[in-house]
C-alpha cells in the first residue's frame, strides 16, 4: 500500500479553483488511512467565489459541505489565462499549465480544412457513432494522473473517466483507461473513442431515453427568490429554446438531445453510469489503487446561459451535490473512497449585473485607436 499512501493519501480534499474570487481557507483535518479507490470530481465552472456564495444552501451532510468543513481545502489559482474547460481539465490532471500540457483552448483552427476542430480531434481516434470527429489523448503533451497511476501499478490499476464533454473525459482518463465515456448530442447517447469489451458496456444506460428528458422544476423556488431575486433576471439566455425561467422542458425544444446537457438529469446519468462501471470493474476491491474521474459539465452549460447567481445554477449545484453524495455512498462511503473535488475554471457574473463596470466593445476599440494614433500617427 505504499503507492496508495503516496498517491492517494489525501483524507478528503476539496480542491476548488479560486478563479477570480477570494481564496479558500486551507483546512487540515486529521490524516485518515489510504483507500483503494480515488474519486476525482470536477465541477465545471465552479469558482471559489461562486462556491462560497452558495455554500450555506447545500445540505449539511452532503459531500460538498463535508469536503469543505471536514476535509482539506487548498487555495488554488490557475497560472493560465485561458480558463476554460479543456485547458482547465488538462491542468487538473497533468499539473501543467497550457505551455506544458499542450492544451490552450477548447478548439483549434485547421488551416488545411479551413474550419475549427475540437482540441482533442487529431483524426486518430474516431468517436464511435460519430467517426468524422476524433478524441485522442495523444494531443496532451504531458502525462496525466491516470497515466502515472497506470505506470506505477504496471497496468493493474483500473481507470474510469466519465463526462458529458469529450474535453472533460480525455484528460481525466489518460491514454489507457479501462472505461472512458462522454456524451454526443448528435447521436443522443454516451459513446467513446476507445474500444471497450462488449460485455463491459452491455446493458448500460448509454442512451438518452424519453424519461431522461423530463421537465426540470426548481427544488426550492422560495429560497431562490429570497437569495437571488427573480428567476428571469436580465442577461439570461434561452439556448435551444429552453426558456430563461423555470420550468425547462427539453422535449419542447427543437433539439431535445442538445438541450439535455443543460439539465440536472445529465449529471444523474453520469453518476448512474459511474456506479454501474465501478461494480463491473470491481473498483477498489483489491490493494491496487483505482481511479474514477467524473466531470460534471451541466453547471458550465447552465452558467453560460443563466449566470452563476441564477436559479438554474444554484438548483443544479444543489442537485449535483446530491448526485455526488449518492456516488460516494454507492461506492461504500468515505471509509472506502478518497474524494477530491475541484473545478476547471470559474465564471464572472452575467454582464447586466456588472453595472458601471460594463465596457462596450466599441468604446474600448475607439480608446485603443486614439492611443495608437497618438503614438504612431496616421497610417
Amino acid at each position: 500500500m505504499t503507492l496508495a499512501r503516496a498517491a492517494l493519501g489525501i483524507a478528503l480534499a476539496a480542491l476548488l479553483a479560486a478563479c477570480g474570487g477570494r481564496s479558500l481557507e486551507t483546512r487540515r483535518p486529521e490524516p485518515r488511512p489510504a483507500t483503494p479507490l480515488l474519486v476525482v470530481v470536477v465541477i465545471d465552472q465552479l469558482g471559489a467565489s461562486t462556491f462560497e456564495r452558495h455554500l450555506d444552501t447545500l445540505e449539511p451532510r452532503g459531500i460538498l459541505r463535508r469536503a469543505y468543513e471536514e476535509g482539506l481545502a487548498y487555495r488554488i489559482r490557475f497560472e493560465h489565462a485561458s480558463t476554460i474547460t479543456a485547458p482547465g481539465h488538462a491542468a487538473v490532471f497533468t499539473g501543467e499549465p497550457p505551455r506544458g500540457s499542450g492544451i490552450g483552448n477548447n478548439a483549434y483552427f485547421d488551416r488545411e480544412r479551413g474550419r475549427y476542430r475540437r482540441i482533442f480531434d487529431d483524426g486518430t481516434r474516431p468517436i464511435e457513432g460519430l467517426p468524422q470527429i476524433s478524441a485522442s489523448p495523444d494531443v496532451l503533451a504531458a502525462p496525466t494522473l491516470a497515466d502515472r497511476l497506470d505506470a506505477a501499478t504496471r497496468g493493474e490499476a483500473r481507470i474510469v473517466a466519465l463526462s458529458v464533454k469529450d474535453r472533460g473525459a480525455i484528460p481525466s482518463g489518460g491514454r489507457s483507461p479501462d472505461a472512458l465515456l462522454f456524451y454526443e448530442a448528435a447521436i443522443g447517447r454516451f459513446t467513446s473513442s476507445f474500444a471497450h469489451p462488449p460485455e463491459l458496456l452491455e446493458g448500460l444506460p448509454l442512451e438518452v431515453t424519453e424519461d431522461r428528458l423530463a421537465v426540470w422544476e426548481p427544488l426550492d423556488p422560495d429560497l431562490y427568490a429570497a437569495r437571488l431575486g427573480p428567476d428571469d433576471a436580465d442577461g439570461e439566455m434561452a439556448e435551444h429554446g429552453m426558456g430563461v425561467a423555470f420550468p425547462h422542458d427539453p422535449r419542447a425544444t427543437a433539439a431535445p438531445y442538445r438541450a439535455y446537457p443543460f439539465t440536472p438529469a445529465a449529471t444523474d446519468h453520469l453518476v448512474e453510469l459511474a456506479l454501474a462501471l465501478a461494480e463491473r470493474l470491481e473498483l477498489g476491491e483489491d490493494a491496487v489503487p483505482d481511479l474514477l474521474s467524473i466531470s460534471i459539465s451541466s453547471t458550465d452549460y447552465v452558467g453560460h446561459q443563466h449566470g452563476p447567481m441564477s436559479w438554474e445554477y444554484l438548483d443544479h449545484l444543489r442537485r449535483a451535490d446530491r448526485a455526488i453524495t449518492r456516488l460516494v455512498e454507492g461506492l461504500g462511503g468515505l471509509d472506502r473512497v478518497t474524494v477530491a473535488i475541484t473545478s476547471d475554471h470559474g465564471v464572472a457574473p452575467m454582464p447586466p449585473s456588472g453595472s458601471a463596470r460594463r465596457i462596450e466593445p466599441r468604446t474600448l476599440a475607439m480608446a485603443f485607436e486614439s492611443l495608437l494614433l497618438t503614438a504612431f500617427g496616421e497610417g
